[in-house]
Parts: C-alpha cells; structure tokens; sequence
C-alpha cells in the first residue's frame, strides 16, 4: 500500500499550488532601465546629428522621441509577455521552478530576502538552499511559511 502512495505522489498530474510571481515586481526593474536605456537613445541621436552640425526640426525631434517611445514600449511588451509565463508549480513532494524540479527532501534551509527592488515592489526571493530561487515572489509570509512546511513534512517521511 505504501508503494502505490508513493507511485501516486510522482504520478500526480495536476500541482496541489500555483504560484505566480509579481508582474509588478518582474516589469518594475525593467521599466526603470528601459526608461534610462530610451534616454540614452534619444540623448545618443540627438548628439550625433547636432555634431554632424544637421538643423533638426522640431517635426524630427519629435519623430526621434516617438521612435524611441517605440522601442522601449516594444522591449517593456516582450518583457511583460515573458514575466505572465512564468509559474512556480508545488506538488506534494516536489515543485517545479525556472526549468527543473526540485525535490523538498533535497532542500537544506529556506531564506527569503529582499532587494532594493523588491521594497518598491512589495516583493521578495525565496531561496531554497542550492536548489532553486524563487524571484519576485509576493512579498507574504504565507507562501514562506507554505513552503517550510512542505520541506519539513517531505523530510519527515
């Protein structure tokens, strides 16, 4: 009986929770950097032309903005399309995270932390030992606690 519970746990097709990291604490870093990133741009441009001693119009000023508006808004779009597919699966002795599984019985200790980011943000990273982190994570202590007594059950057993 006890081999068929435990072919049930690794055969188990749906994950017991879900979690989804910020999408505010994914596209805030990147905002900020895409905003600098569009300054620089436009600042780069604008400098080349004006040493090439080219008389820019305020019609082509402004095309020079809107093309970098564009670019950063195209680059803030991919970012935000990649940060909605990211998704941390928990099953009952395992989880999947950033591309691998994850046994709970191979985790050591558990720490969540937080960066400069993660206070505007509202978020944190959950570290769990060697194994895998957990970035941009909403900043609750539920889910930390959850996952502890994922592990400490899992090592129970």
């Amino acid at each position: 009986m006890e081999q068929q519970g435990n072919q049930q746990s690794y055969s188990q097709p749906y994950p017991i929770y879900t979690l989804r990291p910020s999408v505010m604490g994914v596209m805030l870093p990147k905002f900020i950097l895409m905003l600098l990133l569009g300054g620089l741009l436009y600042y780069g441009g604008y400098l080349n032309l004006k040493f090439l001693n080219i008389r820019l119009t305020t019609l082509f000023k402004l095309s020079i903005i809107v093309c970098t508006f564009l670019v950063v808004a195209f680059a803030l779009l991919m970012e935000y399309k990649k940060a909605i597919r990211i998704d941390f699966y928990f099953y009952s002795d395992r989880l999947y995270a950033n591309g691998k599984w994850v046994m709970y019985s191979s985790i050591g200790h558990i720490d969540a932390k937080r960066g400069p980011m993660d206070h505007l943000a509202k978020t944190c990273s959950i570290h769990l030992g060697d194994q895998a982190v957990l970035k941009k994570v909403p900043d609750s202590f539920n889910i930390y606690q959850y996952i502890q007594n994922l592990v400490s059950r899992a090592k129970q057993q």
